[in-house]
């Protein structure tokens, strides 16, 4: 069985349900101008290898920023696809 990116993504919106504490501190330390939202390009120096259009996917009002209710699923998709990676 083929898993297609979209499954992918469903798969990491489905993990990102919840906002709690410890997304709440990833969130603080990826906004790194403490202006409430995360642009693309704090994702990308702080989320090594994430591309725009995976952070299309989670950018759920289309406003070009990952909002704290967002974040969520942006997690998710870099522990799926880059976490591993660097140990």
């Amino acid at each position: 069985m083929r898993i297609t990116a979209a499954g992918w993504f469903a798969a990491a919106l489905a993990m990102a349900v919840s906002t709690g504490p410890v997304h709440a501190i990833a969130f603080a330390r990826v906004d790194r101008n403490e202006n409430g939202v995360i642009s693309p390009e704090e994702v990308s120096r702080y989320m090594n290898g994430m591309n725009p259009v995976q952070i299309r996917k989670c950018d759920r009002n289309r406003d070009g920023l990952i909002e704290p209710d967002e974040f969520p699923c942006l997690a998710s998709i870099y522990d799926l696809f880059y976490r591993d990676t660097k140990r």
